[in-house]
């Protein structure tokens, strides 16, 4: 698995994501707000969203 980081800069390479959804996310990832990221991960589907929620993961494992 890749790291955080690694997983938001897959996401942004889609470029599905508007930039300030993606400063969202990346700020969630930078702060460890596992929930912000979890709650970004419910406006997705498919491949995106288990990206979205793997990075919560490994933030937070134990939700």
């Amino acid at each position: 698995m890749s790291s955080p980081r690694g997983t938001v800069a897959r996401v942004a390479e889609i470029d599905l994501m508007s930039p300030a959804d993606l400063a969202e996310l990346t700020a969630a990832v930078d702060r460890g707000d596992a929930e912000t990221i979890r709650s970004i991960g419910h406006h997705w589907s498919g491949l995106i969203a288990l990206d979205i929620f793997s990075v919560a993961d490994a933030i937070d494992p134990e939700k």
